[in-house]
């Protein structure tokens, strides 16, 4: 059996990690808080750079601020897909010719920020 492949390969500088999420972000805070237990005790494996959210009604700003507080400095981005859709003159969440266009924005952020894994924690 072939040895699978690494999905990342570690570097010198820790794993910049997005995370995504879509409502009360009870994971992305678990992920958080795992990451300053982890830095209080020198490993810095990982980095949380960017939350990415899709509705406005989520608490990522919340939690961009609570965290930027405790020295978490990420970059919160919201892009509401309903509006995306609506833009589009779609009212259909099933149209991936729209879904793809939406997701071009979220790629080109991911490479912006030079991110090397996501969390879906939504």
């Amino acid at each position: 059996m072939k040895d699978p492949t690494p999905l990342y390969s570690p570097k010198k500088d820790p794993m910049r990690l997005a995370l995504f999420m879509s409502g009360s972000g009870s994971n992305v805070r678990k992920i958080l808080d795992a990451y300053l237990e982890q830095r209080s005790k020198g490993d810095g494996s990982f980095e949380p750079v960017f939350i990415f959210t899709d509705t406005m009604e989520s608490n990522a700003a919340a939690i961009g601020d609570e965290y930027k507080k405790l020295d978490i400095n990420m970059t919160v981005h919201c892009n509401p897909i309903r509006k995306h859709y609506h833009q589009s003159e779609c009212n259909s969440l099933q149209d991936m010719d729209v879904r793809a266009k939406y997701d071009a924005v979220q790629r080109d952020a991911l490479q912006l920020f030079s991110v090397d894994a996501v969390a879906l924690a939504g």
